[in-house]
């Protein structure tokens, strides 16, 4: 038989617990439709790795870089782009920890069937940073991550044209590991630049969709994915290169400046289940049912 002061302890530990926002919770958030989401592709549970990574600064043999198409049914104004992504466990952590994200958005050819890689993508930036890497969840034995950027000036979308999100992870460990989780509601493939026979470039559809969401003005992210928004500017680096060539090393390329600098978007943060007060007060409020009760 417990004494009256274990069953004290006993009773506050079970309420406390019951009260406790659980990881799994945060995990469906971090796989829900966000508010403000204007294109979604979520998270396949089943699915695996898309590598999207480069080896910075001079690049590798084992770099490969993606384009995943969208296209949403009116005109809308993109302001944060939101995916999911992790490192590649058979990889033994050899590309290290990213440090920076290449995300930029491309049209599309006149067919409409792959990115117009040969151009100069419409927007282009460097997060200068993780953007916000926060862990979610292990999905089918791989843990997951959710990354989130404020694009510093609003992609304006035409309703009805197929576009294409561009994003690159930048490592500096020996071989690059960083890729997307394949998502779900996709056409089934996206767009890939990797490794020929005899080391030749090779472009190409391939099966699988990545997990992205963009959002709109107005969006609330702290509602819907436990991380922290980073607000970046455009940088110039050592980037990988896009256009079709003969030779893996990656070319810098001059990233957009905005004219005018966006507004501050507040790191938003998961609130506590409840403020010290009230947890005293229920403190006090069991002691003195327990002395009733024990």
């Amino acid at each position: 038989m417990l004494s009256r002061s274990g069953r004290f302890a006993l009773l506050i530990v079970v309420i406390l617990g019951s009260m406790v926002t659980t990881p799994s919770n945060f995990v469906a958030q971090a796989q829900s439709v966000q508010q403000g989401a204007v294109f979604a592709q979520p998270i396949d549970p089943a699915g695996l790795l898309i590598q999207s990574s480069w080896l910075d600064p001079d690049g590798s043999d084992f770099d490969q870089y993606i384009w995943e198409d969208f296209t949403l049914p009116a005109d809308q104004s993109v302001t944060v782009v939101n995916w999911y992504g992790g490192y590649d466990p058979l990889k033994f952590g050899r590309g290290g920890p990213v440090t920076d994200f290449r995300v930029a958005i491309y049209p599309s050819i006149a067919a409409g069937t792959e990115p117009a890689v040969a151009n100069p993508p419409l927007v282009e930036y460097q997060t200068g940073g993780n953007a916000g890497e926060a862990a979610i969840n292990v999905v089918n034995g791989i843990p997951m991550y959710s990354y989130t950027f404020n694009l510093p000036t609003p992609f304006q979308a035409a309703g009805g044209v197929k576009y294409w999100i561009y994003i690159v992870a930048s490592q500096t460990g020996s071989s690059p590991d960083w890729g997307f989780a394949s998502g779900l509601n996709g056409n089934g493939h996206h767009y890939q630049r990797g490794s020929g026979a005899g080391g030749d470039i090779l472009y190409r559809s391939v099966p699988g969709d990545i997990a992205f969401n963009l959002l709109g003005p107005g969006a609330d992210v702290s509602t819907s994915t436990p991380v922290d928004v980073t607000t970046a500017v455009p940088t110039v680096t050592s980037p990988p290169t896009v256009a079709p060539a003969s030779t893996d090393t990656p070319t810098p390329v001059t990233a957009p400046t905005s004219t005018t600098s966006p507004a501050p978007t507040p790191s938003p943060q998961n609130p506590p289940c409840f403020s010290p007060a009230v947890a005293l007060a229920m403190l006090f409020f069991l002691f003195r049912i327990s002395n009733r009760l024990f």
